[in-house]
């Protein structure tokens, strides 16, 4: 959560300090960091559904390799099912 992080724990604008000029700076500012606050969940939710399909992969790639070994070794695969597992 790298963006996310980033728009809510970045240097906040103190409030007290802008006045009168501040009310219509906010009417403007907070729709625009909603839809900032929305990219940034869209981004980093697409990173993480990226992270778990290369996770899985891993572990597709693992399972075939020892199917192969298992089946190289001239034994049936069922007996093996806990080694797969793993």
């Amino acid at each position: 959560m790298r963006y996310t992080s980033y728009i809510l724990n970045g240097s906040p604008v103190q409030c007290e300090q802008l006045g009168i000029v501040g009310i219509p700076a906010a009417i403007i500012a907070v729709p625009v960091m909603g839809c900032f606050l929305a990219a940034a969940y869209c981004i980093d939710g697409g990173r993480y559904l990226k992270l778990r399909y290369y996770q899985h992969l891993k572990y597709e790639r693992k399972v075939r390799y020892l199917k192969s070994v298992v089946i190289s070794l001239d034994h049936d695969i069922s007996e093996w099912k806990q080694l797969i597992a793993a």
